[in-house]
């Protein structure tokens, strides 16, 4: 999989380097639809020679069957490793879009910091529980933090944003394959240090904040306390079921995206403009 990506610096550099990321994807994508096409291509040739060969004792197509296999396997390799190589879209068109946004709000030359995993949650992700046997099935459950960002706005608000995937995992052990259904919701984490001279009511978003839906959301969340505001929203569910019929999956707009990101910002600061208090009246 690709090196995680950890930048620090201006708005326009982060962006830089998601923007390196999305063309080195590009080109991975590229490979990976080649080499799945030359790795269906070589073992259909190679089954057909192996058939002519071995079973119709056509022996002279022997010299066609070995460089057929070789190159194959050759294939096949490749198209695993670039598999591995190839990082899931949202992962860098959501942040891209929620830096590019939230940027029109951060000082030209401030400071911020970004962190993105490009991992799946099996190598990656933290195992919290895991109950059952291969022979009942078994039940596990991880948690992945796969991004955090951090900095400063233009009011002098602090904030640290995060984002941690939950997945329920099922396996069954069947008679030819395994059943895998998944179930994913990510939580979104925003803390959020207000300047009190920006904001001097600060404390009204005690009330004023409050667990519901806030568009594709679900605040769970809500604490007030020395200057700072901590939200957690969830997404809804995805789900992903695989087994011997193929992979069915429900949900995939539900996988957090920019605009779910900028969703929590955009209702915190919808309450924090009723904090800042009487503003004095110029003649």
């Amino acid at each position: 999989m690709a090196t995680p990506l950890v930048v620090s610096g201006p708005i326009p550099t982060i962006l830089s380097a998601i923007e390196r990321l999305q063309r080195y994807d590009a080109a991975v994508e590229e490979k990976l639809a080649f080499f799945t096409k030359m790795t269906v291509g070589f073992w259909i040739g190679t089954a057909v020679f192996f058939i002519l060969t071995v079973i119709l004792s056509i022996y002279p197509l022997v010299i066609l069957l070995v460089p057929c296999l070789v190159v194959a396997i050759y294939s096949t390799v490749r198209r695993a490793y670039f598999a591995g190589e190839n990082i899931e879209d949202r992962r860098l068109s959501g942040p891209q879009h929620f830096l590019e946004i939230l940027g029109n709000d951060v000082p030209r030359k401030g400071k911020c910091t970004l962190s993105l995993n490009f991992d799946g949650y099996l190598k990656h992700g933290k195992l919290v529980s895991k109950t059952g046997s291969a022979s009942t099935g078994t039940q596990a459950m991880y948690k992945d933090n796969w991004l955090s960002a951090k900095g400063i706005l233009c009011d002098g608000s602090v904030f640290r944003f995060g984002i941690d995937q939950y997945v329920s995992r099922k396996e069954r052990q069947k008679r030819k394959y395994t059943k895998v259904a998944e179930r994913r919701l990510e939580k979104l984490n925003l803390s959020l240090k207000v300047s009190p001279d920006a904001y001097p009511e600060w404390q009204q978003l005690a009330t004023l904040l409050q667990p519901g839906p806030v568009n594709n959301l679900q605040v769970t969340r809500v604490n007030v306390a020395n200057n700072t505001i901590r939200v957690t929203a969830v997404t809804p569910p995805f789900r992903k079921v695989t087994g011997r019929t193929g992979t069915q999956v429900s949900g995939s707009e539900c996988l957090t995206d920019g605009d779910m990101m900028l969703q929590l910002f955009v209702y915190v600061y919808s309450q924090l403009q009723q904090c800042m208090g009487k503003q004095p009246v110029t003649e």
